[in-house]
């Protein structure tokens, strides 16, 4: 948020001394024209799993007990005061700066068309925070805010004319993996591996994840996060040289993971899928992380996981 040590000049997003309603709060060039485009960039290769983390490097000077840009810094005044609230206030101005680029919020129905912007993030404990601001002062809206990492969480809500609405709700209880050989992912929590150096074909694989939990499968893979913890772990727990993987061809030219997830993401190398008809099932390859597709015949390493909702 603002200028850092790697910024070309310093720079705030409020420069006027005693704006306490920031009426002059404005991005940066440094934010429109290089944060914001890698960030975008970033995205479209990582998908919805990008995380962010946005810290400040300084408060405007004249929110500032020294009055100075830079170093070490207090805010004036008591917590509480108007000064702290004008701080937590910018913190929220950030995400909903007029005509701003919404980069990590889904916010499906909300767009600038019907005056509606919202920004949403996770505290330190685990709660989730949307805050949503009507500028339309003639018209109400009716929204459904819907939590994608909770099935079935969803809330509709009433937008006064004129108003800000903030929803806290909590996160699910902490996931736990089976004992034994089961790993807990360290992107992804609730995915939880088995890496099987057992060769198996890709159906008997499979069989055998679901054997081992009724709710294994052969792995789906979201991510190049995911993809590269299933690399290093493999890597690490077996000496295979590659791992089915639960991605399958079930009918021409169209590949679907065993446990219906319905991420898009994928990993294939040069050349693959090679487009042989017998060739409908996927391994990735422990050396580089790349996917080959396979006859389902052929036997193999496989890596199992359990998806906990």
């Amino acid at each position: 948020m603002g200028s850092c040590d790697f910024s070309l000049e310093f720079f705030t997003y409020d420069n006027v001394d005693g704006d306490f309603n920031l009426t002059t709060f404005a991005l940066a060039p440094e934010d429109l024209n290089i944060k914001i485009p890698f960030i975008k960039a970033a995205q479209s290769i990582i998908g919805s799993k990008l995380k962010l983390f946005s810290t400040p490097w300084t408060a405007p000077k004249w929110m500032k007990t020294d009055q100075v840009i830079s170093g070490y810094w207090t805010l004036k005044g008591d917590v509480g005061g108007p000064y702290y609230q004008t701080w937590a206030n910018y913190f929220i101005r950030k995400f909903l700066t007029e005509n701003s680029t919404r980069v990590l919020l889904n916010s499906s129905g909300i767009n600038s068309t019907i005056n509606l912007e919202a920004t949403a993030f996770i505290t330190p404990t685990n709660q989730r925070v949307m805050v949503i601001n009507n500028r339309d002062s003639a018209n109400n809206y009716t929204i459904t805010v819907n939590d994608a990492s909770i099935n079935g969480k969803s809330l509709t809500l009433n937008l006064e004319a004129s108003s800000f609405t903030t929803i806290v709700w909590n996160a699910p209880a902490a996931c736990s993996c089976p004992s034994g050989a089961w790993y807990q992912s360290s992107v992804n929590p609730c995915n939880c591996y088995n890496f099987i150096k057992t060769p198996k074909d890709w159906t008997s694989a499979n069989n055998d994840c679901q054997q081992q939990d009724p709710r294994s499968t052969l792995a789906s893979i979201d991510s190049a996060f995911e993809n590269n913890e299933v690399l290093v772990n493999g890597q690490n727990q077996t000496s295979c040289i590659q791992l089915f993987i639960g991605l399958q061809e079930p009918s021409t030219n169209v590949w679907a993971w065993i446990n219906n997830d319905t991420s898009t993401y994928r990993n294939w190398r040069s050349g693959y899928p090679d487009g042989n008809a017998n060739n409908k099932c996927s391994q990735l390859n422990t050396g580089d992380g790349k996917w080959i597709n396979i006859d389902c015949s052929t036997t193999g390493c496989y890596v199992c996981e359990i998806k906990i909702n």
